[in-house]
C-alpha cells in the first residue's frame, strides 16, 4: 500500500511477471508444450492470443516463469480458451487450482489459495488466482 497525494492508503499495483504477453520469449520455459504467439483471436478482437501446444505424451503441458520472491500476496488473471488442452493449472509458488476449459470449472484448490473464474464471449475465460501473505 502507499499514501496518495490526498493522504489516502491505495494499493499498489506492479505487474512483476516478465514477458507477461510474449510466453515465447525467455525467461518464459515450456514443459512437454510449445508457445505459437500470435495464433488466434484474443478477446478484445485482436490476432494476439497465444496458443499452448503440448509436445510429449501424457505428462504435464505447461509454461513456466519463477517469481522473484515468495513472500507477500501474490495476485494474477489470464485469459483463457480451450484448444487441444482442456485443463489450465493455475499456480503461484507452489499452490493453485485446476480450471476446466470445457465450463469454467474451477477445482482441487490447494490450502490458501482464493480462485475465479468469469466465463467470457467466445469460449474465452478470465481466469484469477490469489495467495493471500
Amino acid at each position: 500500500t502507499r499514501v496518495d497525494a490526498s493522504q489516502l492508503i491505495e494499493k499498489g499495483r506492479e505487474n512483476l511477471v516478465l514477458q507477461s504477453n510474449s510466453f515465447s520469449t525467455s525467461p518464459w520455459v515450456g514443459v512437454n508444450a510449445s508457445v505459437t504467439p500470435n495464433a488466434t483471436t484474443a478477446p478484445d478482437g485482436t490476432l494476439t492470443a497465444s496458443k499452448i501446444v503440448a509436445t510429449g505424451g501424457n505428462a504435464q503441458h505447461r509454461i513456466d516463469q519463477g517469481t522473484t520472491s515468495s513472500a507477500g500476496v501474490k495476485t494474477f488473471s489470464v485469459y483463457l480458451k480451450q484448444s487441444e488442452i482442456t485443463t489450465s493449472w493455475l499456480r503461484i509458488g507452489t499452490s493453485g487450482c485446476f480450471i476446466d476449459l470445457t465450463n469454467g470449472a474451477i477445482s482441487s484448490i490447494s490450502s490458501g489459495i482464493i480462485a475465479s473464474t468469469e466465463a467470457l464471449a467466445n469460449d474465452w475465460y478470465r481466469s484469477s488466482s490469489n495467495r493471500p501473505s
